[in-house]
């Protein structure tokens, strides 16, 4: 049997950290684009930390990592405050936009990554006014964002995931018993996808929003706020929270 819960209204809050940012003026100037390439391991770590742009990592089936970021500001001088380093190796891929003392948070710089990597490659990503996209990639990760959403396609391994501002839609390909999965954020939803066979302990907490479970869930704990639980056996942990927002996961089949 199915489990549903009262779905809540959301209470919108918190929201006025990224409300100043709409409001600035559209880069204009053209872009600065840098392109490079690595040769790595079949399970290389990446490290990504960006501060505005949308971060996307996909897979594919070559022990190489390329990377295309795109920089965009209103004004030559404003680009040029913002540094785009990359470090690379056979084993690791540090990416970083780094800002000089003079940057103030009007002067609006945007860079965006497009990384393509190993599928089994690990994951470090933190940005702060950015969205991350992942595809296909099954290494462990740990994705975390201030204000963007997260889209997670493909994933096979434990993690964490969280943002504050933002939704966070994660589909796992596969699920272990040793998988532990964190999904936290604070203004949104999550939408946790798994595949139809998989057994799990659930955890899932939130204050102004709703719960859903399409799995069968033998339940220890059931309130308006909080529902603990186990899908068949047990084995992957898997853990949501939200204050302002819904909970949801769902089944699917490979």
């Amino acid at each position: 049997m199915n489990v549903s819960f009262r779905w809540l209204r959301a209470l919108p809050v918190l929201t006025l950290l990224a409300a100043p940012l709409a409001a600035q003026d559209t880069p204009a100037t053209a872009p600065v684009v840098i392109e490079r390439s690595q040769a790595v391991s079949a399970n290389p770590r990446i490290s990504v930390r960006n501060v505005s742009g949308k971060v996307e990592i996909i897979a594919w089936d070559r022990n190489e990592v390329s990377i295309v970021a795109e920089k965009r500001a209103r004004k030559p001088e404003v680009a040029a405050k913002a540094e785009i380093v990359i470090e690379t190796s056979a084993d690791r891929i540090d990416i970083e936009t780094r800002f000089e003392k003079s940057w103030i948070w009007g002067d609006k710089v945007e860079v965006d990554y497009l990384i393509k990597a190993p599928a089994g490659a690990r994951l470090d990503v933190k940005v702060v006014n950015a969205g991350v996209i992942t595809q296909g990639i099954t290494g462990p990760a740990n994705v975390e964002a201030v204000n963007g959403n997260l889209d997670l396609a493909g994933l096979t391994a434990g993690g964490r995931f969280k943002t504050v501002n933002g939704s966070i839609d994660a589909t796992f390909s596969a699920v272990a018993a040793r998988d532990d999965i964190t999904i936290e954020t604070v203004n949104g939803n999550v939408d946790l996808s798994l595949p139809a066979d998989a057994t799990f302990s659930l955890t899932a907490r939130t204050i102004n929003g709703g719960m859903r479970c399409a799995f069968p869930l033998d339940k220890s704990k059931n309130s308006r706020t909080e529902v603990v639980g186990t899908v068949g056996s047990g084995g992957a942990a898997v853990t949501l929270k939200s204050v302002n927002g819904n909970l949801q996961v769902r089944k699917h089949t490979p």
